[in-house]
C-alpha cells in the first residue's frame, strides 16, 4: 500500500518545506522567520501600549528583552522536559541545540509569566498590570 500524504478535507495537501533558504552554512527556516516577525510586531504594539501608559522606552526595551528570553527558554524547556524528557535528561547539553527544533508554546507562556513576575518585582510594577499589557501586545 503506498504511503499517504496528509490532506486537509481531501483537497489541500500540506507538504511545506520547512527551509526558506540556505545562505552558505546558515539555514533559514520558515518557523524562525515567523517567530521573529511575531516578536517584532508584538514589540511595536507593546511599545505603543506602554507608551500610552507612561513607560520609558528603555524600560519597555528591557521588558521586551526579558520576555523574548523567557519565551525562547520556556518554549525550549517546555519541549524538552514535556515531550522528550528521557532523551534530554540523559543528554542535557542537547537542550541548548535550539537549531535542531523543538519548542512548546505552553512552555513559552510559562516563561513569559515568570520573567514578567521577576521584572515586576525588580521595577515595583504590578505583575497583573504588566501581564495585561503583554497579553494585548502578545509580546
Amino acid at each position: 500500500m503506498p504511503a499517504m500524504t496528509p490532506a486537509l478535507h481531501g483537497w489541500m495537501v500540506w507538504d511545506v518545506n520547512p527551509v526558506l533558504v540556505h545562505l552558505g552554512p546558515l539555514t533559514v527556516r520558515w518557523y524562525g522567520v515567523l517567530f521573529a516577525v511575531g516578536l517584532l510586531a508584538s514589540y511595536e504594539v507593546g511599545w505603543r501600549i506602554f507608551q500610552r501608559d507612561g513607560l520609558a522606552r528603555a524600560e519597555v526595551d528591557r521588558l521586551f528583552g526579558y520576555v523574548t528570553l523567557g519565551t525562547v527558554v520556556g518554549a525550549r524547556l517546555g519541549h524538552t522536559l514535556l515531550y522528550e524528557p528521557g532523551f534530554y535528561l540523559t543528554h542535557p547539553l542537547q537542550i541548548l541545540y535550539v537549531w535542531r527544533g523543538g519548542l512548546a508554546s505552553h512552555g513559552g507562556v510559562l516563561g513569559i509569566v515568570l520573567v514578567t513576575w521577576w521584572f515586576a518585582r525588580r521595577t515595583g510594577r504590578p505583575t497583573l498590570w504588566l501581564l495585561d499589557r503583554i497579553a494585548l501586545a502578545d509580546l
